[in-house]
Parts: C-alpha cells; sequence; structure tokens
C-alpha cells in the first residue's frame, strides 16, 4: 500500500473515532476507539498489518514527543500550581508510588526488563509509549516494546472507560449539589480575578537562558510593537509568517484527496486515455507524451497536484528526466496561473484595462516560451555530449 493511501485510512479512522468520543461524551475515547477500529480491521483482514510501517508515521511520533513535551510545559501555570500544591504532592506521590510497585511487584513475575519498561507506560501515556518503545527498538528489546504498547492500549481499553464513567458520575452530583456549585463558581471567580494574560514562568526563568531554545513556544516568537500605538510590526488588522503557514497547511487535505484518487485514476486507465487525447497538442507544443494531459490541465489551477503527478509519472518510468525538467519550467513560471490570477491577482483584475481571458493567454503563452527555450538548452547539451 502506498504512504498517501494508508497515512489517508488512518486519518479516517481518527474521524470515526473522534465521533464516536464526541456521541457517547467521551465514555469511549478517541484512542480507545482507533485502537478497537484498528484491532478489528487488522484480525479480520480488511486492513492490512503493514497499515502503520506503509503510512510511515512512526518516525513522525517519535518526532513530535519531544516536541509535546516541551510545548506542554511552557503552558504550565505555576502561580496555580503553588495554590494547589496539595493536589501537585498528591499526584506526585501517587505517581512514584504506583511506578515502584510496578517494578517491585512485576519484576518477579515478569522479569526486570519488562517491569521497568511498563512503569513509564503507566504515568506517562502516549509520549511515554513513543519514547520507550523506539528506544527499546534500538536496544533489540523488541519484545519489552511490544510490551510497552500492549499495556498502554489495555490500559485505555479498561481504564479509560472505567474513569470516564466515574468521572461522569462524580461530575453530575456536583452539577446537582447546588452548594457545590456555588462554591466552585466563587472560586473561578476568584482564580480568574487574580490572572489575566498569558501564563507567565517563575522570574528565575525570565533571564536569558540556553535552555529556551527547548521552548517551542520561545521558537516560535512573537512580533514586536510599533511606539504606543498598540499595533505590533504586521499593523493592525494584517497577516503574518503564521497565517501564510496555515495557509501553506490547509493545502495538504486537498493534496492528500487527490493523491488518493490519482490510485482510482490510474486504475481506471485514465493515463492511457490522456495519452490518446493530449498527444498531438503536448508533443509538439512542450516535446512532452500525452500521458502529462491530467496534469497539464491541473497546472493551470493548482501547481501542488501537478507536482505531485509529475512526481508519480517520472517515478513509473513514464517521461525521461529532461521531460520532467521542460514540464517543471512549464508549470512554474506563472503556477496556476487561472487560479492565482482570480485570487492573488483579483485587485489588479479590477483596475486592469485588458480582460482576463487576454490576460491568461499572455501568461500561457509565455509558458510555453519559457519551456522551451529549456527544450532547446537541454537539446543543445546533448547535442555536445
Amino acid at each position: 500500500m502506498t504512504p498517501i493511501s494508508a497515512l489517508e485510512i488512518l486519518f479516517c479512522i481518527y474521524a470515526v473515532s473522534d465521533l464516536i468520543a464526541q456521541k457517547t461524551k467521551a465514555i469511549f475515547s478517541t484512542v480507545l476507539s482507533i485502537a478497537i477500529l484498528l484491532l478489528a480491521g487488522f484480525w479480520s483482514g480488511i486492513l492490512p498489518r503493514t497499515l502503520i510501517d506503509d503510512a510511515q508515521i512512526t518516525g513522525f511520533g517519535n518526532i513530535i514527543a519531544g516536541l509535546l513535551i516541551v510545548s506542554l510545559g511552557t503552558t504550565i501555570d505555576f502561580a496555580e500550581l503553588r495554590r494547589q500544591w496539595k493536589v501537585v504532592v498528591t499526584a506526585l506521590c501517587g505517581v512514584c508510588g504506583a511506578v515502584a510497585a510496578i517494578v517491585l511487584i512485576g519484576r518477579p513475575f515478569i522479569g526486570s526488563e519488562m517491569a521497568i519498561a511498563g512503569a513509564p507506560i503507566f504515568a506517562g501515556g502516549s509520549a511515554a509509549t513513543l519514547i520507550m518503545t523506539s528506544t527499546l527498538k534500538e536496544m533489540n528489546l523488541t519484545t519489552a516494546a511490544t510490551f510497552c504498547i500492549v499495556l498502554y492500549v489495555t490500559q485505555k481499553f479498561i481504564g479509560v472507560p472505567i474513569a470516564s464513567l466515574l468521572l461522569w458520575r462524580t461530575a453530575k452530583l456536583i452539577r446537582d449539589d447546588a452548594v457545590l456549585v456555588e462554591q466552585y463558581s466563587t472560586l473561578q471567580e476568584e482564580n480568574d480575578a487574580t490572572h489575566h494574560g498569558p501564563l507567565h514562568p517563575p522570574k528565575c526563568c525570565e533571564r536569558p537562558s540556553p535552555i529556551k531554545v527547548l521552548d517551542f513556544t520561545n521558537l516560535a516568537g512573537s512580533f514586536g510593537q510599533i511606539g504606543d500605538t498598540g499595533a505590533n510590526l504586521i499593523g493592525k488588522g494584517g497577516t503574518g509568517a503564521k497565517d501564510g503557514f496555515m495557509a501553506g497547511f490547509n493545502l495538504i487535505p486537498a493534496v492528500m484527496f487527490f493523491c488518493g484518487l490519482l490510485g482510482v485514476f490510474e486504475q481506471l486507465g485514465a493515463f492511457k486515455a490522456s495519452d490518446i487525447l493530449f498527444r498531438p497538442l503536448l508533443r509538439p507544443l512542450l516535446g512532452i507524451p500525452g500521458k502529462c494531459g491530467i496534469a497539464f490541465i491541473s497546472s493551470f489551477t493548482g501547481s501542488d497536484v501537478a507536482a505531485v503527478m509529475t512526481r508519480e509519472l517520472y517515478e513509473d518510468g513514464e517521461i525521461t528526466d529532461d521531460e520532467r525538467t521542460i514540464f517543471v519550467a512549464y508549470q512554474y513560471a506563472g503556477s496556476a496561473c487561472i487560479n492565482n490570477t482570480i485570487t492573488g491577482g483579483a485587485p489588479l483584475v479590477a483596475i486592469c484595462p485588458v480582460a482576463l481571458g487576454p490576460c491568461i493567454v499572455i501568461m500561457f503563452v509565455c509558458k510555453l516560451i519559457g519551456a522551451n527555450i529549456v527544450r532547446l538548452i537541454l537539446r543543445a547539451k546533448r547535442g555536445k555530449a
């Protein structure tokens, strides 16, 4: 299975699991639902056993584990921790005691390696599971790594539904008790009155320190202020690099969806049909085969999808390296000319004395000229060789 197809299947499973969690009010959590669906799919043979490896997400999970831990640490409200010191001490004692009990009691039954490997899973959840499994695999302790995954999934199967049910019952009791409602409302108002703005670390952490390179929030940075106007470097109502990143990030679902459809098109013979239809046009214009026809049409509205299709054609041996170079030269000179002209160039279109159609035709002709210049250069290099 291709990585894109495997990743799309996992995203669908995640979406269904999240919907189940919402409908059951988290009695069946998202993680539990994912585990059940994957288990049912693997046992029934509907899903291939190599689905996780095919999606190539294991390495990604290991990368974000450290960032996730550090980023969570930057959201800690130290003032609130000081107020709730009894809860903090109780939680720490409970976790330390449980980990010690797992190691001491589990050692005679499952061995030292299994007991030590399983203890962090109880306290750390998914982040600890990612870190422990990757470390144990590097040490060639595959059995211990598998035990960590089994322990984590078992915890979700048994512990999460019970915890969710008990929390639901406790919340219902608190809701029905007018005295407790009033007490918690007053406490919340007091906390809101004493806490404003973003969370801040202690004074000792505010001075410059090399440790700040591990702070994801610090690395993301922030905009400066322009005098006393209250506006930042992008001004009021503007956009910045973060919005630009999100705009690019929004392209991922569309590209992934089209990559999935690409496999369907290939099975249905779309490339063979495009070869017949576009060969009389593309061979004289650009010197590329007709199988590039679908990517050629897609490049008018989106360069990302056309780029993916061009790569697929090259990797499958349908086009040569020179043909790929010519086609790329055509695509990225005024890329996505129709879409970008209508959207990004909308302010200029309104004041342009020429109609929209001739503008697009001029861009298309220029793209052809640029691609054929590259075509001539490649031909001259081949002649010299």
